[in-house]
């Protein structure tokens, strides 16, 4: 093939035979985001990109929602699978090694791809870093270009991910879309949900053979276990911190989205660790009273 057709980026040394490609791949380092959405303001690297972000957020009545969450899609499909992967009550794909369930056959093959396999397909081109989904893989990068595209219109504050900013807009508009079925108490976040739910079993069949504690379910004994193995698998990818449970990077994240979840129901003060409220309610309120 000719030298002269081909088309090559040091900073990433991707190769590209047309040169309108390698163009649009160059904007991504260049931190340029010339393709601004007219409705909202939001501006993107690639007119792609752009033409994604109006379909998901800006084509009005043509839009597909979810009457639980609220949440928007383009595409009656991905609608559907929305439903399936979060709402759907019958999980009948179990996973043979630590009996999580999960609504569709597809899910269930990536998590043991990701979770049990410990595959990481995705290599980023700076510092050859693997990742395990691609989506995270390009949060990543935001790392080595400092670039934080998602902001919050109330405070201002920036974001990587736009999970994160929806999460943190929770912190102004005070929603709470988990709910339990049991007691009714609603939560902002799914893992909070999660480790409330545990409260109503009372079980505790999995013990660690190392130091005897015991839990509820399979999954948080595995994650227990790393504390004596001292493996980080769950990392922010906003700032590179490691954690050995995914709960404790999802408290965590806390610290960079503002969110504060758990509130004092006798002065209102908010905080992100429910360690903390509970340091606070027997220091300031429990230590005045005796």
């Amino acid at each position: 093939m000719p030298t002269n057709k081909l088309q090559v980026i040091p900073f990433s040394w991707k190769i590209f035979y047309q040169k309108d490609s390698l163009n649009a791949h160059k904007l991504i380092h260049s931190r340029e985001r010339p393709y601004r959405c007219e409705d909202c303001g939001e501006a993107f690297t690639l007119s792609t990109e752009l033409s994604s972000h109006k379909c998901a957020f800006h084509v009005g009545d043509k839009r597909k929602h979810c009457e639980i969450w609220g949440k928007s899609f383009s595409k009656n499909s991905n609608l559907s699978s929305h439903k399936r992967a979060i709402h759907a009550t019958q999980r009948p794909y179990d996973c043979e090694i630590c009996g999580k369930s999960f609504s569709q056959k597809g899910t269930l093959s990536n998590h043991v791809r990701i979770v049990h396999i410990g595959e990481k397909p995705y290599k980023c081109n700076v510092c050859e870093k693997p990742f395990a989904r691609q989506s995270s893989l390009k949060c990543h990068i935001y790392l080595h270009t400092g670039e934080r595209p998602y902001h919050c219109e109330v405070c201002g504050h920036t974001f990587t991910k736009l999970t994160c900013l929806e999460k943190h807009k929770r912190v102004h508009t005070g929603e709470k879309p988990y709910t339990c079925d049991v007691c009714g108490k609603a939560f902002s976040r799914g893992f909070s949900l999660k480790r409330h739910q545990i409260l109503h079993t009372g079980l505790k069949p999995y013990i660690c053979e190392i130091c005897g504690t015991a839990f509820s379910d399979y999954s948080n004994l595995a994650s227990h276990k790393r504390v004596h193995t001292g493996e980080r698998p769950y990392q922010c990818e906003t700032c590179g911190k490691a954690f050995s449970r995914n709960r404790d990077l999802s408290v965590h994240e806390y610290s960079h989205t503002g969110e504060k979840p758990y509130h004092c129901d006798i002065c209102g003060k908010t905080f992100y660790v429910y360690s903390r409220l509970r340091t606070h309610k027997n220091k300031v309120h429990f230590g005045e009273e005796h």
